[in-house]
């Protein structure tokens, strides 16, 4: 069971681990495609900037041109015509034209310079002659703590030569504008050629920390970034100066200049979602593998006490087995016993009825011939003692009957059949009725009362119970009889009930036993073996027989017949 879980398990954590980097893909890729929306934004922005800038630049040079150039036209005028064109937006804070002799600048704010020769600022671009120039950023005069980006275009002058046209690029005023849509943990700015930070913003963790934004030249990084440069953004992951992982999207304004747009963000701040969403799965797998860990121990302790509830029970089972073969063995043993005496009770019963009647029958033979031989001249007293001894043989022969009839019912091989107790109550209280027909009958019978049993035995029931009702009611002029069925926790209860001398309760225990009267033979005729014949029959239907009485109030007996049921049939085929 182990194994399983085990397998489980890996399975669970090698997918747990398979979507752990696909998110992590799917992480940075959607922060590669915010930065370069970004980048974008900035360069569109940027190129905006310095499109008004050098427009602003050229119409300025135009214009001196007209008027005498840069070097010939008079101060006043020349500085007058530049403020004239400085309508730029907000981020022109200043336009100028350059030559070699001479320096003139107009600010937005009436900030007028007319210098001779070549400011340090714009050194660089006389000596490299560069198409477009972006210079190091300068205090503006005045306000040092305003810095100005200078950007200029080289035109040609009086003559062919070369004069510089441009502006002055505000940096609080881009700064106010990056500021104003700046995602969390990001910087972006714009970085010169040589690698000086032009213009920065940034946000969150990295705000006031300009080494995030890398100088050109100065490391490994920042060659990848100007190798990088294009128009359209391109994607740069590198480790910053203070050790901060970053990943860059850069890019180049057009046209071509030397100056990069760059918007970057922590590798930390892009991956903390991925963190928290990381975190989360593998605590989601962790407590999982916990739970399955637990559940395959709870289930290894119960599979162990099934097992071994298991063997306990083979083992139980063994050991059942061998006491039903050694019962089964015991049982044929027992039941080869049983034949055995049933065999002998048979053959006893044979030679008793054959000893026993012959006896009986030399006596009254006897006894027939003497009373013959007597004839008129023996006395009553004579006649009286051998009606006494035939009185007593036939008292004999009734009891030897009433032996072997008891004796026959253990041996009885039983029918099935359906039997209407209902019927057989009638037959025997008409059979009897024949006889004795000086006294009136009232018989009550509950109809349709039915049992699947051996008819012959049902009728030997029914007419020990109904001559025993007879027998006990020949004081009252009137027979009562009623034969009843009640329900009762042991199933159908059936009840012979008569109006005679009844009994006393005290004397119940022995009514169901041979020989045992409660009355003598002379008080009330018969061999005693009539209600044992009765419980003998009943026992083995499975049922029990019992009587209620009080004396002169008649007496009830009932017996029950469970094996003779319908219900009880039909589970036995069954």
């Amino acid at each position: 069971m182990f194994v399983y879980a085990a397998i489980v398990l890996v399975a669970a954590w090698i997918y747990a681990a398979v979507d752990i980097l696909a998110d992590r893909r799917q992480t940075l890729a959607v922060a590669r495609g915010e930065l370069s929306v970004f980048a974008s934004g900035l360069n569109v922005h940027t190129e905006a900037i310095l499109a008004d800038g050098l427009g602003t630049g050229r119409a300025a040079a135009n214009h001196l041109a007209s008027i005498g150039g840069v070097d010939g036209a008079a101060v006043r005028d020349a500085l007058s015509l530049l403020r004239g064109d400085l309508v730029s937006g907000v981020y022109v804070d200043a336009v100028f034209v350059a030559s070699r002799n001479r320096l003139l600048v107009a600010g937005r704010d009436g900030y007028r310079e007319a210098a001779e020769g070549v400011p340090s600022w714009l050194q660089d671009a006389f000596d490299r002659m560069p198409e477009l120039f972006v210079g190091p950023s300068i205090g503006y005069p005045h306000q040092p703590e305003r810095r100005e980006i200078p950007i200029a275009t080289k035109v040609l002058g009086e003559g062919g030569s070369v004069v510089y046209a441009g502006a002055w690029i505000g940096i609080e005023a881009l700064h106010q504008r990056y500021a104003s849509f700046l995602p969390q943990d990001t910087v972006m700015g714009l970085v010169a050629e040589d690698g000086e930070i032009l213009a920065r913003v940034s946000s969150g963790t990295l705000n006031l920390r300009s080494e995030a934004m890398p100088r050109v030249g100065s490391m490994e990084v920042h060659r990848k970034l100007m190798s990088s440069a294009r128009a359209r953004p391109s994607i740069v992951e590198a480790r910053g100066p203070t050790g901060l992982d970053m990943m860059y999207a850069v890019s180049q304004p057009e046209p071509a200049i030397a100056i990069l747009t760059v918007v970057g963000r922590t590798q930390q701040s892009i991956m903390a979602p991925w963190y928290a969403r990381m975190l989360k799965k593998l605590a989601v797998a962790g407590v999982s593998s916990a739970m399955l860990l637990l559940l395959t121990l709870v289930l290894q302790h119960y599979v162990g006490e099934l097992n071994r509830a298991q063997k306990a029970l083979e083992q139980v089972n063994e050991m059942l087995e061998k006491r039903v073969a050694e019962r089964t063995l015991e049982l044929k043993q027992s039941n080869a016993r049983l034949a055995a005496a049933n065999e002998e009770l048979e053959a006893f019963s044979a030679a008793a009825s054959h000893d026993l009647r012959s006896p009986l029958t030399t006596i009254s033979g006897q006894a027939g011939l003497l009373e013959l031989k007597l004839d008129d001249t023996a006395s009553p007293e004579v006649h009286e003692r051998l009606d006494r001894i035939h009185a007593a043989v036939r008292r004999a022969v009734e009891v030897i009957e009433g032996m072997l009839s008891l004796a026959r019912i253990s041996r009885h091989e039983l029918r099935r059949e359906e039997v209407s107790l209902s019927a057989l109550v009638r037959q025997c209280v008409d059979e009897i009725s024949e006889r004795e027909r000086s006294r009136e009958v009232d018989c009550r019978i509950q109809p349709e009362m039915r049992v699947i049993a051996d008819p012959r035995l049902m009728k030997s029931l029914l007419s020990n119970l109904i001559s025993n009702a007879w027998k006990y009611s020949v004081r009252t002029q009137r027979v009562e009889i009623d034969f009843t069925c009640e329900q009762g926790p042991l199933g159908p209860a059936y009840c012979v009930k008569d109006h005679g001398i009844g009994f006393d309760m005290a004397h119940a225990g022995h009514l169901f036993q041979p020989f045992r009267r409660l009355h003598s033979v002379s008080e009330f005729p018969g061999t005693g073996v009539g209600l044992a014949i009765v419980a003998r029959i009943v026992h083995r239907y499975g049922g029990e027989a019992w009587a209620r009485g009080e004396v002169g109030r008649g007496a009830a007996f009932c017996f029950t017949l469970p094996l003779a049921q319908y219900h009880r049939q039909e589970e036995l085929q069954a």
